[in-house]
């Protein structure tokens, strides 16, 4: 009507582009808001790690640790606690540390550790002896001799965690073996751990000290090793805390002069090798100049167990070297 204003037009619908839009930018805001919220948890969490990592540094120094032993300790707790994305990450740690502060080795706390050329960690459990880095050049040495003529049949004196048979076995996929240990803790890990690498069809565990094992096996195998209790017996007490207190003394008290088991071991080597067998030991770095001299009265048994067997190669480390024989 004339001299009315003119009424507003309907409000037109909104598209279905338009409400898609205004929608995909709420959603929009939500994201960065949560992303802003998380980055803000992961920098709080972040900062309490530090805080954690350097308290609990201090802790394992005032407990007796070296300054890069505590570090290292700590490095291996927290990546560990990352991998696993652990919930309550924090009192886990808090006890991990209080039980390395007593000395307990790490790889006992974690219950697992990697070992070289393995793709899977392999348990670890008291008082079974820690697989060492040594072990793996032991192995490392084995593999690289053999090229690509692998052995067929191989037995591990002393087995303790199967470190070294499953190895061998993860090397020669075609090879079949047998591990041997006087120690039922160790029988129950090597058998664990073949089943989590996957090569439990291809070995056989049998709880038997060697001499006993051999004295009802043939001669069959043409690869033996072993890593035997090789520390003489008066240097036990001298041992760091986490190995004399946590570990079996059964695989690191070798006797008076460290060689009780390794004769053992060179015997039972002896009748169960085929001709032309290699046999690879760990011994302890004192042995190398008794093996040299054989016409030594005081050491008559070990070189009694050498008989039949040419000394072919020794590789010096410390703390321990190798030695390897042939049948």
């Amino acid at each position: 009507m004339p001299g009315q204003l003119p009424r507003n037009p309907p409000p037109q619908r909104l598209t279905a582009s338009c409400i898609l839009f205004v929608l995909s930018a709420r959603r929009g805001l939500r994201s960065f808001r949560a992303a802003c919220k998380s980055l803000g948890e992961k920098r709080s969490e972040a900062i309490a790690e530090a805080a954690e990592a350097q308290a609990a540094r201090v802790f394992l120094e005032a407990a007796g640790l070296q300054k890069e032993e505590a570090a290292a300790s700590v490095r291996w707790f927290l990546e560990n606690l990352r991998r696993s994305s652990t919930a309550d990450w924090r009192k886990v740690f808090k006890n991990w540390v209080q039980r390395r502060g007593k000395g307990e080795p790490v790889q006992y706390i974690l219950g697992s550790w990697p070992f070289h050329p393995l793709p899977m960690e392999l348990l670890v459990r008291p008082p079974v002896l820690i697989p060492r880095p040594e072990t793996e050049e032991l192995v490392d040495r084995i593999i690289k001799h053999y090229g690509n003529c692998h052995p067929r049949r191989l037995v591990d004196l002393g087995s303790g965690s199967g470190a070294i048979v499953l190895s061998l076995l993860h090397a020669f996929p075609m090879a079949t073996a047998v591990a041997v240990d006087p120690s039922e803790d160790a029988v129950a890990l090597t058998h664990a751990n073949a089943a989590r690498c996957g090569v439990e069809n291809r070995l056989e565990v049998r709880h038997a000290s060697s001499k006993d094992w051999a004295s009802m096996s043939s001669r069959a195998f043409d690869l033996i090793v072993s890593n035997p209790p090789y520390i003489p017996s008066h240097e036990i007490p001298g041992l760091q805390v986490d190995v004399r207190e946590f570990e079996d003394h059964g695989a690191l008290d070798g006797g008076p002069d460290g060689l009780s088991v390794i004769a053992e071991v060179l015997r039972s080597a002896r009748r169960v090798g085929l001709p032309g067998a290699r046999i690879y030991l760990e011994v302890h770095h004192t042995h190398p100049a008794l093996f040299e001299r054989s016409d030594e009265e005081s050491h008559s048994s070990l070189f009694a167990s050498m008989e039949g067997l040419d000394l072919l190669d020794t590789e010096m480390h410390t703390p321990c070297m190798r030695r390897l024989w042939t049948a």
